[in-house]
């Protein structure tokens, strides 16, 4: 386990400064540039190139990039990602107000697929080919073939405009979570159903279920406790890359919904091109997706002590 640990350790920090490395130049070649964009802000007008200079020189601006990049990393390194362009405030604080928001929806989301997911596949491998079974997988097809965005345009139309039941703004309660939530996990929520139907399918005939069989238990006992345990790793990957993949990609679910998380907020900065909002954001979502994938990686362990990570 110590020497899996180290060498996740080491893989992740090689990943972050990769895309550190990445991500500021990409923002750094991007049209525009931010010294006149932030004068813009203070005074309203295109600034004069003396008035330009000033800001570049302030913001070290005028530097040579890898000086630039050297700069940021020594400092991000500690923490500190700089001020933001746009508000004059920490960039890390930014985020910061805002994570709350969307590690609640993703965590909301990610709970809502697991538990239509999972539950309508196993009914499904029961029920093959069953009239349940049809319904099943055709729904799931058509959850996955449209886009969330699509989705959540449809799930406004009929539940806030025509029936006036859910809200569509905002987040001030728990109701405010349904129409995000079911944009956004409705395909994954399909996913899961598809793979535990399939996974559980490949094991059905497996020895271990005719001897569950043989000593006189269930089919529903020998599904539920015998067979689900054994494709737990599969299915745990999945949700673990969901649930990253919802941190780092509901911007458009969230900017529909108004919804103040990261997505929405990374939107904006990119209109006022806030370069230090921006990367300190890509690098929140591959350190989650880095960490997300590590915790999966030692669970596998537990749940299944046949898999040893060294």
């Amino acid at each position: 386990m110590f020497q899996f640990l180290v060498k996740r350790l080491v893989g992740s920090a090689a990943v972050l400064v990769a895309t550190s490395v990445l991500v500021f130049f990409l923002t750094y070649l991007a049209p525009g540039d931010p010294a006149v964009m932030i004068v813009r802000s203070r005074i309203g007008r295109l600034p004069t190139e003396q008035e330009a200079a000033v800001v570049r020189s302030e913001y070290g601006l005028d530097k040579s990039p890898w000086q630039q990049y050297f700069t940021w990393a020594s400092h991000a390194i500690g923490g500190d990602f700089g001020y933001s362009f746009r508000t004059g405030k920490p960039a890390i604080a930014e985020i910061g107000s805002r994570l709350a928001p969307t590690l609640l929806l993703a965590g909301a989301t990610t709970l809502f697929s697991a538990i239509v997911g999972i539950p309508s596949g196993l009914i499904s491998a029961q029920k093959r080919n069953s009239w349940w079974d049809n319904f099943s997988r055709t729904l799931s097809l058509l959850s996955v073939s449209i886009p969330d965005f699509w989705l959540a345009f449809l799930l406004i139309l009929v539940f806030s405009i025509y029936l006036g039941w859910l809200p569509t703004y905002g987040m001030r309660g728990a109701e405010y979570l349904i129409l995000p939530v079911l944009s956004l996990g409705l395909a994954n929520a399909a996913r899961l159903e598809r793979l535990t139907r399939s996974t559980l399918l490949q094991v059905q005939h497996e020895n271990y279920l005719q001897t569950a069989r043989a000593k006189g238990l269930s089919e529903g006992a020998v599904w539920i406790r015998h067979a689900l345990p054994n494709i737990a790793v599969p299915l745990l990957t999945v949700v673990a890359n969901q649930f990253s993949h919802i941190v780092a990609g509901s911007v458009i679910v969230e900017t529909l919904f108004s919804w103040p998380g990261i997505g929405n907020y990374y939107i904006i900065s990119i209109k006022f091109r806030d370069i230090p909002v921006i990367q300190a954001m890509v690098l929140l979502f591959a350190f989650v997706m880095v960490v997300v994938n590590a915790i999966a990686d030692i669970a596998y362990a537990l749940i299944d002590p046949r898999i040893r990570l060294e």
